[in-house]
């Protein structure tokens, strides 16, 4: 089980949070909540977050290649 806890802190002080979706070999699929966010603009963009979490991640969790979150403040 890949521990997210680092990562979901990126996000949290906004009011948001990460849910895992899954994992598919190497790449781990996030899910962006921003529902109860205060100010789901203050949240970074998602390619900021994919990054910041792959490099937080492979310090635990070498086996994670990718990061893919998806975000519903995207269309």
């Amino acid at each position: 089980m890949i521990d997210i806890e680092e990562v979901r802190a990126l996000v949290r002080p906004d009011g948001s949070d990460f849910e895992v979706v899954g994992v598919d070999g190497g790449t781990l699929r996030l899910a962006l909540k921003v529902e109860d966010a205060s100010c789901a603009e203050c949240v970074m963009p998602r390619p900021v977050l994919e990054e910041m979490a792959l490099a937080i991640l492979r310090r635990s969790a070498p086996e994670v290649q990718r990061v893919v979150i998806d975000d519903p403040r995207e269309p």
